[in-house]
């Protein structure tokens, strides 16, 4: 443990701003700040800055509602592993997502 401790601490083992892989489409408000919360200490246990880039693999993908709940937090960057069950999102291979319901974006990486 005082291996791994020291690692997260050095950078060499690192994690990004979701605590697991999941789908937070179907999440409310609460449970998605929760989840980030448990990285967010994370962070603050081994004295890193908040993550700011969330990581999704092998999901059908991420809703626009994600990008004020994301923002809110300070999280800037989503990266989207899309799985094979589901047809490609014609987008550009990174690009700034926009929800102008809440003038908020984040950069966006789908592949």
């Amino acid at each position: 443990m005082a291996a791994v401790d020291a690692a997260v601490r050095l950078g060499t083992i690192t994690y990004h701003a979701f605590p697991f892989n999941a789908e937070p489409e179907m999440y409310n408000q609460a449970l998605f700040d929760t989840a980030l919360n448990m990285t967010f200490r994370l962070d603050d246990r081994f004295g890193h800055a908040h993550r700011q880039t969330l990581s999704q693999r092998d999901v059908p993908g991420l809703t626009r509602n994600a990008i004020p709940l994301l923002t809110r937090r300070g999280v800037r960057a989503v990266s989207v592993g899309e799985n094979s069950q589901c047809a490609p999102m014609a987008v550009p291979p990174i690009f700034k997502w926009r929800d102008n319901a809440t003038d908020t974006e984040v950069i966006a990486l789908f592949h």
